[in-house]
């Protein structure tokens, strides 16, 4: 197989692993620091770093960077913000499960942003999925979606609209640059949300420390450059099944790690979720 075919794919894959990572490590880090702050930090530490080490490329940035960054940016904030939200009031895998529905959602982003209508299998994959997520949500013997459920739910189509988005504007700009632009906005705009909303963080431990090593080297800088990376070499929705198995490494990791109880309703969820995934990426042919 060619190398610059599978390198862009490889590169997704392993975002995908290290944010499978992440949703245990964020779970952690919430009970010390509100959402918000938690990411305005983040993101802003994260794009300082990333602007030391291509502080080369800097002169090359206009004020499209700052445009393009700025809608992405927010896209992102919104993604991540909803996400974490439920985060903390859901458990990881049942998270990244229902944060998983964007790449049912992607086609559809792309009809409306280049005109290129879902076929069939889209329609098909949004209804399996749909029910994937009701089975994820089953409490007791109830269909109820709680809090955490529903704003997991809500971060998939602001995680959609980003891959849309950052698949335009990854064709025609430098992914360094526009993966600085959009940490810097992403951060701005979850600043201002934590200064009206949230109390700012009191204690700062040594765990929190390496917590946000991993999630600002590696879970921030490492995965935003993979993926834009995969995306200006590969399709948006190639892309989205790869980014999908997120979600499978999360559901591991929470239960490596105790956080997560399985019953067969829950596991049914996630299979028929990750089935709608895998048919809304298969090619017309099939």
């Amino acid at each position: 197989m060619n190398i610059k075919y599978l390198l862009p794919r490889l590169a997704v894959l392993g975002a995908a692993l290290i944010w499978g990572g992440a949703f245990i490590v964020m779970k952690d880090v919430l009970t010390s620091i509100p959402t918000f702050w938690l990411l305005a930090i983040r993101f802003c530490l994260a794009g300082v770093l990333l602007s030391a080490i291509s502080y080369k490329k800097l002169k090359h940035m206009d004020i499209s960077y700052w445009k393009d960054g700025m809608l992405l940016g927010f896209f992102l904030a919104m993604a991540y913000g909803t996400q974490t939200i439920g985060l903390s009031t859901t458990t990881p895998g049942k998270n990244a499960f229902l944060t998983a529905g964007y790449c049912v959602l992607v086609p559809f982003m792309n009809w409306l942003v280049i005109k290129q209508r879902p076929r069939i299998n889209h329609l098909i994959a949004a209804i399996v999925c749909i029910l994937g997520i009701g089975l994820i949500s089953l409490s007791g013997d109830t269909l109820s979606i709680s809090q955490g459920d529903a704003f997991s739910a809500i971060c998939a189509v602001f995680f959609a609209l980003h891959i849309t988005g950052l698949d335009v504007k990854s064709k025609k700009q430098d992914i360094v640059l526009l993966t600085i632009t959009q940490f810097f906005c992403c951060s701005l705009v979850c600043f201002i949300i934590a200064l009206f909303t949230e109390q700012p963080p009191q204690t700062f431990t040594t765990d929190m420390f390496f917590s946000f090593v991993y999630l600002i080297l590696f879970s921030t800088i490492g995965c935003m450059l993979f993926q834009a990376y995969g995306q200006k070499n590969a399709a948006p929705t190639e892309v989205a099944v790869l980014m999908s198995f997120e979600s499978v490494f999360a559901a591991i990791f929470s239960l490596m790690a105790g956080m997560e109880v399985f019953n067969p309703v829950v596991v049914c969820g996630f299979v028929v979720t990750f089935v709608a995934v895998i048919i809304a990426q298969l090619p017309a042919k099939k």
